[in-house]
């Protein structure tokens, strides 16, 4: 799609965009102290010029709003008056203060914001209205769409990426733009196959779908929380089934509603252990008890102020509605306080080692009853962290003493732990995403300590910048792409989601060059240091576009201090210095040669001696390095079988570290071929 000029618009369509715009410069009765500014292609607006510089100016219409404005999009006259005028005002705004505020709103418009209750602009939201009404009439998403591709469209084309991040967010800030935009976004997170089938089956989908498109704040939050890997054909079934059988999912538990929608629409099955029968969570019955235990005072939290993503660890507890009621009614302890539930289990030796199951149902009263090992103590500290409003996992890892499971859960407000029940020697854990059921790093939630994340307006900030930066892609306008994906990205540069779309956008880049990459990848690095999959992933991007010719000694000098930082930091994060020693010898087997990447492995040997997960990882990279030349990887074998007699045997009678130097052995074995 190419740019649209305002010239190759029809008249009807002008007019819209008059209309829509018009907060820009807005209107006003005849003035003595104003003048008439003309943005070619619109009607003139009388004015104030208060403030100049170089690039812009900020116009003060007759309401008292002021409003910045690219000088390059005035007349030519209006640029010749900037150009002589003498500024002497000191009560006048300057560029960059508070955006101007939005325009006057009608308590009688149907479009609100569900979290204040304010009503949206109806003068410029009619469009909206009117290209819904006319959609379902026509059953056709068509006109719908075309106010919205249209509007923002229109109002991108006029800005200039080089004005800033704030000349967007002043656009943002005015309600009928956000709420186009917004829209606009929603609609393209959703399959062509799945709008057709909504549109098409009015009776069905047009009250939850009117109630939604009255409503981007919710449609944003939804787009914030919605992962490539859900299936939005369910999620959309079950959301409405929330939203007709339970009102309150309509308004104050919005958030609640959308997080068991996008959770459940995968099945979430209770747990159970041997033989017993499966039984599958009802999300109606689910989402009805949290919001029904949040209006009763039963929770430890305020659910309806928790942002979706975080709920999704909430609603996702894999136990009965009679175990959420009796972890509420039994346990007490504070949110901050919850890790003490880990070690309201007695530990069962017996079941470590026999693996013997002591339970007949395995609900969370008789897991206190009897005991259990370090997945039951996790599970129910999990789960009943969970029924009490506490988003909560089990994470598990392998360290020193073999295979563990301990805690991880939200603390309070702006803080992560997943410090209860672990042991030294365990560098980092994993659990599963509720919503996808895809692996997940325990520093994701480390992540969400950051202040990106407890910065709401940052939060969001970010992803309408990655959203704005996604339209310029499908407007081919590549410098606008990548100039708003690093917007995002200094915005948010804890949100996973900028630092794909700045990769994206570098991708698409036509005039991408080695110094681009650099620039990205070291940012990213910055950004993502106790990320071990992420620091892998800018690994790839360094192998991908950084030649290496060239540039050896630097790349071999950046990973040295990367990994001295790291281990100054946290010698615990063996896992990350793993990972830099792999990415050096990576240099030197892309060079062919081998004698270089056995130093290498001999230092990271002698470096990380006796970490039996750090071994692992090191014994499977040295094999796969040297797997195409015989010679090398015997040497390599002989290199795992010395270090493992002299740093992992350690003549312990421990049951957990002897369990842990066998799974060695048999690792080393299977790399011989002799498993």
């Amino acid at each position: 799609m190419t740019l649209l000029t305002y010239k190759s618009l029809s008249l009807q369509k002008r007019g819209i965009l008059i209309l829509v715009t018009s907060f820009f410069l807005g209107s006003l009765s005849a003035s003595e102290t104003a003048r008439d500014w003309t943005v070619p292609g619109r009607p003139p607006v009388k004015a104030i010029l208060i403030s100049k510089t170089p690039e812009a100016v900020v116009l003060r219409t007759a309401d008292g709003k002021d409003h910045q404005v690219a000088i390059s999009r005035l007349s030519q006259p209006d640029q010749d008056y900037i150009a002589k005028a003498d500024l002497t005002n000191p009560s006048a705004s300057t560029p960059g203060s508070p955006p101007a505020s939005a325009p006057t709103q009608n308590s009688d418009s149907k479009f609100a914001d569900w979290r204040t209750g304010q009503p949206l602009n109806p003068a410029h939201l009619q469009l909206l209205d009117d290209a819904i009404d006319q959609a379902f009439a026509q059953k056709s998403w068509a006109p719908y769409e075309e106010v919205l591709e249209d509007g923002t469209r229109y109002i991108l084309g006029d800005l200039r990426p080089d004005l800033g991040i704030d000349n967007y967010l002043r656009v943002l800030a005015e309600p009928s733009i956000y709420a186009m935009f917004v829209f606009d976004r929603f609609l393209s997170k959703i399959s062509e196959d799945q709008l057709k089938r909504m549109i098409e089956a009015p009776e069905e989908w047009e009250p939850f779908l009117r109630w939604l498109l009255a409503n981007p704040t919710i449609a944003e939050d939804f787009m914030t929380a919605i992962h490539p890997k859900d299936d939005p054909a369910k999620v959309f079934a079950i959301w409405k089934n929330l939203w007709e059988e339970i009102p309150e999912t309509q308004a104050k538990f919005a958030n609640v509603g959308m997080a068991c929608a996008l959770v459940f629409d995968r099945p979430i099955t209770v747990k159970r252990v041997g033989s017993q029968p499966k039984q599958q969570v009802d999300p109606v019955e689910r989402c009805r008890d949290y919001i029904l235990a949040s209006r009763g005072g039963q929770l430890k939290t305020q659910i309806e102020d928790m942002l979706v993503h975080e709920l999704t660890w909430v609603v996702s507890a894999n136990v009965s509605a009679e175990d959420l009621t009796w972890a509420r009614s039994k346990i007490r302890l504070s949110q901050e306080n919850w890790g003490k539930s880990y070690a309201m289990i007695e530990y069962l030796m017996e079941r470590a080692t026999d693996d013997a199951n002591p339970y007949e149902t395995y609900m969370l009263e008789e897991i206190l009853e009897v005991g259990g090992v370090c997945r039951d103590q996790a599970h129910f500290a999990a789960n009943t962290a969970r029924a009490n409003g506490i988003p909560a996992y089990v994470v598990s890892g392998d360290g020193d003493r073999g295979p563990h499971a301990w805690l991880g859960y939200k603390v309070g407000r702006g803080e992560w732990s997943s410090r209860t029940g672990r042991y030294p020697g365990y560098r980092t854990g994993t659990t599963r995403s509720p919503q996808t059921g895809q692996p997940v790093r325990e520093q994701m939630f480390h992540l969400w300590n950051e202040a990106n994340y407890l910065d709401l307006d940052s939060y969001r900030t970010g992803h309408r910048l990655v959203w704005l930066s996604e339209i310029y892609g499908e407007m081919e306008h590549q410098e606008g792409e990548l100039t708003l994906a690093r917007f995002a990205f200094t915005r948010g540069e804890h949100l996973p989601r900028t630092m794909d779309q700045l990769i994206a956008a570098l991708q698409d880049y036509p005039q991408a060059t080695e110094a681009h990459w650099k620039s990205v990848i070291t940012g990213i690095r910055r950004a993502y240091r106790e990320h071990p999959d992420i620091l892998a992933r800018a690994a790839a991007l360094e192998r991908e576009h950084i030649p290496l010719e060239g540039n050896e000694e630097e790349l071999i000098a950046n990973i040295a201090s990367e990994r001295r930082a790291i281990q100054r930091k946290d010698g615990e994060r063996s896992d990350i210095v793993v990972m830099l020693y792999q990415r050096e010898a990576d240099i030197s087997a892309r060079q062919d040669n081998l004698d270089a990447v056995m130093d290498i492995y001999k230092k990271a040997y002698r470096d990380l001696a006796g970490d039996i997960p750090a071994f692992k990882q090191l014994s499977r990279d040295l094999v796969a390095f040297t797997e195409s030349n015989e010679a090398m990887k015997e040497e390599a074998l002989d290199l795992i079988e010395k270090h493992y007699e002299k740093d992992v045997v350690s003549g312990s009678d421990e049951y957990f570290r002897l369990e842990s130097e066998k799974s060695v052995r048999k690792l080393i074995d299977k790399l011989k071929g002799e498993a």
